[in-house]
């Protein structure tokens, strides 16, 4: 790396987070909304996380789609009666009558009560002349997003994973002597024996009690005979489930009893999400086009595959951020 591109990259890490969203539009939930209503806040913005604020503008938590897994397995277990005084602890053996009890007992729920009820999700607010490299270490521990607050300490903005990529993508420099590098090299992400799978017969249910289980953010559906990727499944399905399970009326934990890939069908049939709706890059693809690939798809993870689609190795944006901390900033900053 050049003197130059040292100290462009010297002033970036050092920047106050502010500089970076001057132009963003916040879409936040407020702490007296109901489960619904935060749903169909984050669909309409296809967002996977909104601050939530409190009666005087100041944010107190993220809600996430991580917390609505978790409190959608929550609800799947837990007993219900029917009106014979019959319980169940299982959508298996729920009646009609118990089904939607446990679908409006969900939804009613207030945001507060499912914040980080995945434990994946703690909430950070900083001031804007926070330095980047500062939210750049707690980002490389899995932490997706981090509030912005004015002297007021009032919401300003939400400095996001996603605007690291996007820096990133624009200013390839700041990449340094990593900019080449395969995940591989950079050991990168999960190889195929760490990635959590289902197969395409999965009940639905199970699969995102797997998701909320291993504490990850999406699974792989793999042919396990020939180990190639079929699609995937991830918290921000929930999202979409939630209201365009089956396109002519409102989520229904009955539609959680289909095998995974019929239920993902439903909803990319539905929503007009294109079928190939995960993206794979090949094995040997640096972290240059990596980053490339989650900026042009707008996606927060990237399978990396052989030429003939069999899986090899999954990497986020956390993966990211942490091998650069590790492989270029940490010398700089």
């Amino acid at each position: 790396m050049s003197v130059d591109d040292q100290s462009a990259l010297k002033t970036f890490l050092n920047t106050g987070i502010d500089q970076f969203v001057k132009h963003q539009e916040v879409v936040f939930c407020h702490s007296d909304w109901h489960i619904e209503r935060a749903l169909l806040e984050l669909e309409k913005h296809k967002l996977t996380s909104a601050p939530v604020l409190d009666q005087k503008g100041k944010p107190v938590a993220f809600i996430d789609v991580l917390d609505l897994v978790a409190s959608l397995v929550q609800f799947s277990k837990a007993p219900v009666p029917n009106k014979n005084g019959d319980v169940s602890t299982s959508l298996e053996t729920d009646d009609f009558s118990m089904l939607m009890l446990r679908n409006c007992r969900f939804h009613v729920q207030n945001v507060l009560e499912i914040i980080d009820l995945s434990k994946r999700n703690p909430f950070f607010a900083f001031p804007g002349n926070t330095k980047l490299i500062d939210i750049l270490k707690i980002f490389s521990t899995g932490v997706h997003r981090v509030a912005i607050h004015g002297s007021d300490e009032k919401l300003s903005h939400v400095f996001t994973q996603s605007t690291v990529i996007q820096l990133l993508h624009k200013n390839p420099v700041l990449l340094g002597s990593c900019k080449d590098k395969t995940a591989s090299e950079l050991k990168m992400g999960e190889s195929y024996d760490r990635i959590v799978r289902v197969s395409p017969t999965t009940v639905a249910i199970d699969a995102f009690q797997l998701l909320h289980e291993k504490s990850v953010s999406a699974l792989a559906v793999v042919n396990e005979t020939s180990k190639v990727i079929l699609d995937q499944v991830s918290a921000s399905d929930l999202r979409e489930m939630s209201f365009y399970v089956t396109g002519d009326s409102k989520f229904n934990f009955k539609s959680f009893l289909l095998p995974i890939t019929e239920l993902i069908s439903k909803i990319k049939k539905v929503t007009g999400r294109r079928k190939d709706h995960f993206v794979s890059v090949p094995e040997g693809s640096s972290i240059q086009n990596i980053i490339q690939a989650m900026v042009e798809h707008q996606i927060h993870r990237v399978w990396l595959v052989e030429s003939s689609g069999v899986l090899k190795r999954v990497v986020s944006m956390t993966d990211v951020i942490s091998a650069l901390l590790l492989c270029t900033w940490s010398n700089v900053s």
